[in-house]
């Protein structure tokens, strides 16, 4: 638990500056790596504090992005709910962060993108950014479930 928490604390701040400078060098939300990280701790053990810091970065990011802050906490919360009954109900598996982590996507990029804000989008550009988004998400979930584990232990 101490070690998530220390993990956590080092961890939002770097990827938060990662979305922020892959943000000012292409001049568009194609790194969602703190809302990553926020699927990631919705499925580790709870710590409430640790998930609401989470989503009050994705609303200042979502209000560095597009000006409005916010907007991303329009599927965090049912996503979050339905993450916690996901949790609860059925058996773990790894299969339910990346379908809610592309659920999270697909409603920022259309919902919120190009719906609510008119922002064109590309297919390839956005199954790119999908793909990459999906890796990092594996990658940190990889981390997250590591810890504290010895060898080949589940």
């Amino acid at each position: 638990m101490r070690i998530a928490l220390y993990l956590f604390c080092i961890i939002l701040p770097l990827l938060f500056l990662c979305d922020i400078s892959i943000f000012a060098l292409v001049e568009h939300a194609y790194a969602h790596t703190v809302l990553a990280l926020f699927i990631v701790q919705l499925f580790a053990p709870i710590d409430s504090m640790r998930i609401f810091f989470a989503a009050f970065v994705l609303a200042l990011e979502s209000f560095i992005f597009y000006g409005q802050a916010g907007l991303t906490l329009i599927y965090l919360a049912p996503i979050g709910w339905l993450a916690l009954m996901l949790r609860n109900m059925l058996y773990g598996s790894r299969l339910y962060p990346v379908l809610l982590y592309a659920a999270c996507l697909s409603i920022q990029v259309i919902g919120i993108e190009w719906y609510l804000l008119g922002i064109p989008m590309d297919p390839w550009y956005t199954t790119a950014e999908f793909i990459a988004n999906i890796v990092v998400l594996l990658g940190l979930s990889l981390i997250y479930t590591a810890q504290g584990k010895q060898g080949n232990r589940m």
